[in-house]
């Protein structure tokens, strides 16, 4: 837990917003006390944890590389403040108070299902907004302070060049437990209830839904590498992959093309000896130049020791032998 604290700025805002929780949590006449007595205590909290992250950031400053020296080569961890902010917010937040199945849109385009899961947060977010508007004063302020609370775990990614659904697990922790703050004591009416364990029932559809596509993710991947390793006889240093697949849609961590799933086919290193192959030259083709190709590398004279044909996800091997 502490390494994973220090290691990135999502672990490293929890020391700012910790100390305002164990005055929600803790002290529950915080809110009555005169605003100079509050901000006295808020600084005596405060007060370790900023010197923390103040340290912590010297050394992210001092030891900062670009995002090509780590392999990013897509900059998506690049730090960056504009509209991608703006947009982050949204996908942030949005994915972590709805049960929006993006997956039936983005991939399936199966409409009809979106928009009932659309229908089912607009409902849940209707029956949170009665019951937080229809609560005491204090609670509004209460409101206010684990929204900022939520902005700030939300801010290391406001600034990713491309934040994505994945990255919405602070923001929704925050939302949850400060939904749990301020309905802890709620009266709920019958109706309410059911609409909410409604939303519930659809989140966890929602979440199988993509957990599934995740699964076929691994799935392929394993396909791959497993047929590929069983299939040639020996460890190969130099390869060449012919992938004949088509590629399919690529959608956050949720699915990806099958090249990508098997990192290029870099994690059979794993079977062999963590090494080889050491050169992987990779080509997705239409199958029906398949054997075209493959006659053109056989005629070659380079150092290739085997060739991959990849056909639905299963892998073939020729090998070469050209030593």
């Amino acid at each position: 837990m502490v390494l994973a604290l220090f290691s990135k700025e999502s672990g490293i805002v929890w020391l700012a917003v910790t100390p305002v929780l164990s005055l929600l949590i803790i002290d529950e006449k915080a809110w009555t006390i005169s605003l100079r007595h509050w901000v006295k205590l808020l600084f005596k909290y405060w007060s370790i944890s900023f010197l923390i992250i103040i340290v912590y950031f010297i050394f992210r400053i001092v030891l900062s590389v670009s995002s090509l020296d780590i392999g990013v080569e897509d900059n998506n961890y690049t730090v960056g403040l504009g509209l991608n902010s703006i947009k982050g917010l949204f996908l942030l937040w949005g994915s972590s108070l709805t049960c929006l199945d993006t997956i039936a849109i983005f991939i399936e385009k199966c409409y009809w299902l979106f928009l009932i899961t659309l229908t089912v947060s607009l409902i849940f977010l209707f029956v949170i907004g009665r019951k937080i508007k229809i609560r005491e004063k204090d609670d509004r302020i209460k409101l206010l302070v684990l929204v900022g609370c939520a902005f700030i775990v939300t801010t290391p990614h406001l600034v990713m060049g491309h934040p994505g659904k994945m990255h919405a697990y602070p923001t929704l922790w925050m939302f949850a437990l400060s939904l749990g703050i301020l309905l802890n004591d709620a009266n709920w009416e019958k109706w309410e209830r059911n609409l909410t364990y409604l939303f519930l029932l659809t989140s966890l559809a929602v979440f199988l839904h993509k957990w599934y596509y995740i699964y076929e993710n691994g799935k392929c991947a394993y396909t791959r590498v497993k047929s590929a390793v069983e299939q040639t006889m020996f460890v190969p240093n130099h390869i060449c992959v012919i992938d004949c697949d088509e590629e399919r849609i690529i959608y956050s961590v949720f699915q990806t093309t099958g090249a990508l799933a098997w990192d290029m086919a870099n994690a059979t290193r794993l079977y062999f000896d963590f090494i080889n192959p050491q050169q992987i030259d990779y080509k997705c083709i239409n199958v029906a130049d398949k054997n075209k190709i493959v006659e053109d590398i056989m005629q070659d004279t380079n150092d290739i020791d085997c060739i991959w044909v990849v056909e639905n996800d299963k892998v073939g091997a020729i090998d070469v032998c050209k030593k």
